[in-house]
């Protein structure tokens, strides 16, 4: 009973986080290859604003399989499902402050425009 319950929906959430980790860091070396032949910098910063929030939304998307497949109470499932969208509103929150802050500090660094530290 408990195991069906809980510890299947556990095993599936983990194994789906670390299949999505796994796939991250793929992406993230490919993108690391594809910015050094074009030579650019808003390769470097949009790949350094999206790494950290990325972490969070593979979590969130392994907590929603393991959500998915479970058979919790709708009233479990409602709070979780609210905590899943949390996470991912909170992580496009730190990916956009991230991206705005690398650009910003890139343009500055550009202009070379004297910045308090």
């Amino acid at each position: 009973m408990i195991f069906n319950q809980i510890l299947i929906p556990l095993i599936i959430a983990l194994l789906s986080i670390s299949v999505l980790f796994a796939i991250r860091s793929i992406v993230f070396r490919l993108l690391h290859s594809w910015t050094e032949k074009i030579k650019t910098e808003i390769g470097d910063i949009i790949i350094r604003a999206f790494k950290p929030p990325s972490v969070y939304w593979c979590i969130a998307i392994g907590l929603y399989i393991g959500i998915a497949i479970s058979e919790f109470s709708e009233k479990y499932v409602f709070y979780i499902s609210k905590s899943v969208q949390i996470i991912v509103i909170l992580s496009i929150t730190i990916a956009t402050a991230n991206l705005s802050e690398k650009i910003f500090k890139n343009y500055v660094q550009r202009m070379e425009l004297p910045v308090q530290t």
